[in-house]
């Protein structure tokens, strides 16, 4: 997954562990919705980010 690095309000982090959704169809899905959010594969995530990586959503969030 590529990285945009554009000043979108929207940031979509997606956990590429994710058992739910496949995280390229995810991403495939938000970009067609908000063409310009930046994108970050966590590779070492899955769904619930928040409570398993919240340093990285802090971060994420705070761009």
């Amino acid at each position: 997954m590529s990285t945009s690095r554009s000043r979108s309000r929207w940031s979509i982090l997606i956990g590429e562990l994710d058992t739910m959704h496949d995280p390229r169809h995810v991403e495939r899905y938000w970009r067609a919705v908000l063409p310009d959010s930046n994108f970050e594969l966590a590779p070492d995530a899955g769904r619930f980010m928040a409570m398993t990586h919240p340093d990285r959503v802090a971060r994420v969030l705070g761009r």
